[in-house]
C-alpha cells in the first residue's frame, strides 16, 4: 500500500436461519454497494480510484458453494428437468468463458453464426 491509499475494512453480514442467500439478492447487493460506493468516490474526489475487493474467509482459493435449483413442475427429477438444469449450468458456463476471453483478447473483430449446425465463431485477428 502507497502513501496516498487509505483501506477500510467493512463486514456486510445476510442474516438467517437457512444460511444461504438467492445469488441474485447476492449479486445486486455487492453491485449496488460499490455504485454507490464509486459514484461517493466521484463526488468527493474526482481524481481518485476506489477498489472493492472481496476476501476469501480462509486461505486458499476463493470458494463458493452454488445450489441451482430448478423449480418446474412437480416431479423435479425427471430427464426434461435434468436437462433443464443441465442448459441452465452450460450456458452459465459458456457465458463465464465468454467473459474470460473478452477479458484477455478484447472486443471481436468478427462474429460467424452458422445456423446449419447453430453455432457461432468469434475471431480476433
Amino acid at each position: 500500500m502507497t502513501p496516498e491509499q487509505s483501506t477500510k475494512h467493512l463486514k456486510i453480514v445476510f442474516g438467517g436461519d437457512s444460511h444461504e442467500i438467492d445469488a441474485e439478492v447476492l449479486i445486486e447487493s455487492l453491485v449496488s454497494y460499490s455504485m454507490v460506493t464509486q459514484e461517493v468516490s466521484a463526488y468527493l474526489s474526482p481524481d481518485s480510484k476506489v477498489n472493492i475487493k472481496i476476501k476469501a474467509t480462509q486461505e486458499g482459493s476463493f470458494e463458493l458453494l452454488l445450489d441451482i435449483i430448478a423449480n418446474a413442475g412437480n416431479t423435479l427429477f425427471t430427464p426434461n428437468h435434468i436437462a433443464y438444469a443441465s442448459g441452465i449450468v452450460t450456458i452459465v458456463g459458456g457465458l463465464y468463458t465468454f467473459k474470460q476471453w473478452l477479458s484477455k483478447n478484447g472486443a471481436p473483430e468478427r462474429i460467424e453464426h452458422n445456423e446449419k449446425d447453430n453455432t457461432v465463431k468469434i475471431k480476433n485477428n
